[in-house]
């Protein structure tokens, strides 16, 4: 099955509208890993576990997306582009998600990719959720001047006790700004924390849960993609299908098991 197809099956016309209440995008939590669980080498490095057809399928999913949001390890370890690649040449231009970090402490280097990308017109204004501001902190309002002088929009939300973004805030600001749809991509702290968020009626926050399994081994020092969730989440199989020499399985989080 072509990847349009696979996806088609996946998110039906109108998929955004599935949400409850409609005060949250609809969340699809998506990375790669191996077959022993990894995402990522010895201390966050990173490593190609994708193949070129299962790549293709996650940016044909990037335009079906309006927002995609990664964690500042992620950032600064991949230095990721966030944008629609890799895919057939046509006239129509693919639909951009935007670029979204989590950044509490607003960290994100003025020199990466994103920015570079927005400056220079040929990518989408990044966006950074990051916690409110301090006052006594003169260090981080310089930061957020100057990656505002850049065109980075930041938002602020709350922070957990553990200074860490408060998701569920940072939901309802993306889809008070016009996010619709967020696909999450990590890294390990960011796929556990999107695992482990409720909504206030106890079900999981993660809409679709969608993984590339690589038929490679990273070993014992890899970053293990699951092993700081808190939950067992119960999945619900929606589709499977292999692209190139990868797998792909999509699933509905709903629940949690006893």
């Amino acid at each position: 099955m072509e990847a349009p197809q696979f996806l088609r099956n996946i998110y039906p016309e109108g998929y955004e509208s599935s949400v409850p209440d409609g005060s949250r995008p609809f969340v699809t939590l998506t990375y790669a890993q191996s077959i022993d669980g990894c995402i990522a080498g010895q201390a966050g490095k990173q490593i190609l576990l994708s193949g070129k057809e299962s790549m293709v399928m996650t940016h044909w999913m990037r335009t079906l997306h309006a927002g995609i949001l990664v964690g500042s390890n992620t950032l600064r370890n991949d230095n990721p582009q966030l944008n629609t690649r890799h895919l057939p040449t046509r006239i129509e231009p693919y639909n951009q998600p935007r670029p979204i970090i989590l950044d509490t402490h607003i960290k994100m280097p003025p020199d990466c990719k994103l920015v570079q990308n927005f400056q220079r017109g040929v990518g989408i204004q990044p966006w950074i959720l990051a916690g409110h501001s301090d006052p006594a902190d003169v260090s981080r309002i310089q930061r957020k001047a100057a990656l505002e002088a850049l065109g980075v929009k930041i938002i602020e939300v709350g922070t957990t006790a553990s200074q860490q973004i408060d998701l569920t805030e940072a939901l309802i600001a993306l889809r008070t700004n016009g996010i619709s749809s967020l696909m999450v991509e990590g890294g390990a702290s960011v796929i556990a924390s999107f695992l482990d968020l409720r909504d206030p009626n106890g079900q999981p926050v993660v809409d679709m849960h969608i993984v590339t399994v690589a038929p490679m081994i990273v070993g014992s020092e890899g970053v293990q993609a699951v092993s700081l969730i808190s939950t067992t989440p119960v999945m619900h199989p929606v589709a499977a299908e292999v692209f190139g020499k990868d797998a792909v399985f999509a699933s509905k989080l709903r629940g949690d098991k006893p």
